[in-house]
Parts: C-alpha cells; structure tokens; sequence
C-alpha cells in the first residue's frame, strides 16, 4: 500500500478493528473520534515516515473509551488508530484536523 501525504486524514471509518498507516504532515493537530466502543480503547499512534512496524502512543490524551477529541502536536510521520479490548466496537470513525 502506497502512503500519500494527508493534510486532514481520515484514520477510521465505520471501523472496528486498527485502522492503516496514513501520512502526516506534521505539527499541531485536532483527532476526533466517534462510534459504539463497547468497552473498547481507541487511541493515536505515530510513527516515523521511513516505516516500521511498531507506532509510539501519542500521549494518554489521545487514547478514548468513549466519544472525544484532542488537541496533539507530532513531527512529520505517519498516523493509525488503535483499536484494543471490548466486546464488539463497531461504526468507529477517527479523524484528524491539521
């Protein structure tokens, strides 16, 4: 899968499980979330821009157990949202704006 630059990427839609890794420009940024979490824990990752497997957490402000949004500040790199636990999260949406 190839990975664009995003300026206000769309990290989960009407998801349930860990959306993709998706490009970011970098600097100061707003992650909304939305959706039925049913026990679920949904939070923001980075990673740098040449790759890896493994994302860092973004900070205890951008992980959700329920409907939120943060304000969040990364380097230039690449962006998912995790989904953990629950029972059966589902129509999860995750967006970001830069």
């Amino acid at each position: 899968m190839s990975i664009t630059d995003r300026v206000n990427p769309t990290l989960l839609a009407n998801a349930s499980a860990t959306g993709e890794w998706t490009r970011y420009q970098g600097g100061e940024g707003t992650l909304y979330v939305r959706g039925t979490f049913d026990g679920a824990t949904v939070a923001l990752e980075w990673r740098e821009a040449d790759g890896g497997d493994t994302g860092v957490p973004v900070g205890s402000n951008a992980s959700f157990t329920e409907a939120g949004m943060c304000s969040f500040k990364v380097p230039y790199g690449d962006l998912r949202v995790t989904v953990t636990g629950g029972s059966s999260p589902s129509g999860l949406y995750a967006s970001v704006k830069g």
